[in-house]
């Protein structure tokens, strides 16, 4: 198991106002079973809700592309599996936001995507 958490914290103290472009609380984390040669991965990827009131009062986190409340908080459940072919070839396939849950990261103008599939041929030579 693996996991990565992020939690940033910034206020302008002689305005007493939120700081610019501060992420809600974000990260992934996984569940990898290896099992020569296969390896399977279960992963979620997250981020926490930004309340508007959270928001720099200056304009730079593109509060005009949040809900009247802020950045909704989401999470995506994921699953990845990858086969060793031979010491040089390998091949990947995952399933992407399985839930298929309509997400946009914190000042990002650009919807997530949907379910998707990913096919990979590798070759380390």
């Amino acid at each position: 198991m693996k996991s990565t958490f992020n939690y940033t914290v910034g206020r302008n103290n002689t305005l007493n106002v939120p700081l610019a472009h501060i992420p809600p609380i974000y990260g992934r984390t996984d569940l990898i079973v290896q099992s020569n040669p296969l390896t399977l991965a279960v992963y979620i990827k997250y981020q926490g809700w930004k309340w508007i009131s959270d928001y720099s009062p200056f304009g730079e986190d593109n509060e005009q592309k949040a809900t009247k409340d802020g950045t909704p908080a989401w999470q995506t459940f994921n699953i990845r599996a990858e086969m060793k072919l031979s010491k040089s070839f390998s091949i990947q396939a995952a399933l992407e936001n399985l839930l298929d849950v309509h997400y946009r990261q914190f000042a990002s103008g650009i919807s997530g995507a949907g379910r998707n599939f990913i096919f990979t041929l590798r070759a380390d030579i």
